[in-house]
């Protein structure tokens, strides 16, 4: 399971793929479980969200779509 490495930076050591929706679904469950998991603040989570919502990357936008739905 892939760890975020610095709790405050939730998404900065996103890997980076260039697999599909099904990679990003899959790393969005990872930090989704972490999250419940404690291992991830809640605060964190909802930066992380708020940066890749404005991303220009098409990998962070898609990432941030999975919990916008």
């Amino acid at each position: 399971m892939y760890e975020s490495s610095n709790r405050g930076d939730v998404g900065r050591d996103m890997p980076s793929s260039d697999g599909g929706s099904e990679d990003i679904e899959a790393q969005a469950n990872i930090y989704f479980q972490q999250m419940f998991a404690g291992q991830i603040s809640i605060d964190a989570m909802i930066q992380m969200l708020a940066r890749f919502k404005e991303s220009k990357d098409k990998r962070y936008f898609s990432f941030f779509s999975i919990f916008r739905t």
